[in-house]
């Protein structure tokens, strides 16, 4: 819902022909970004498309598992979900990132209930990496063995 990252910056190094799905107000579908101009994606944005995603304002993690799972895969695709940036310059740490954060969820879930204690927070957007706005509460109470 929140990715930390607001914005992700790449330079053409050729002329490069996009050609879009559906026509833009102009009528156009396809443009050339011209070599040297730099191109900015927002993964915040795209993460709320509604022509991408079935209710994007809402946290579903079943969004991503598998459609023999039970899921709808909606990340699959061209660059659906840019969290981590995409192609050959993707972040070389995601499947550490993500091995990282299961790792943390699944010992804390294990060990502790845990409460949030007040509303969830906002995010912050005025950093280069986004995190919550003032100073969010949790409490964790330790599960009985």
């Amino acid at each position: 819902m929140y990715p930390p990252l607001i914005m992700l910056m790449r330079k053409a190094k050729i002329d490069v022909k996009v050609k879009a799905d559906k026509p833009a107000p102009d009528g156009r579908t396809e443009w050339v970004i011209p070599k040297g101009d730099i191109v900015f994606t927002s993964p915040a944005v795209a993460g709320r498309l509604p022509s991408v995603w079935t209710k994007p304002d809402s946290f579903d993690p079943d969004r991503f598992v598998k459609q023999e799972d039970g899921g709808r895969e909606e990340d699959k695709g061209s660059f659906k979900h840019l969290g981590f940036g995409g192609g050959m310059h993707g972040c070389l740490g995601q499947q550490f990132g993500y091995l990282q954060v299961k790792a943390i969820m699944a010992t804390l879930l294990r060990l502790y209930e845990i409460e949030p204690l007040g509303p969830l927070p906002q995010p912050d957007y005025e950093a280069m990496v986004v995190g919550p706005k003032g100073s969010p509460m949790v409490r964790f109470k330790r599960r009985k063995a």
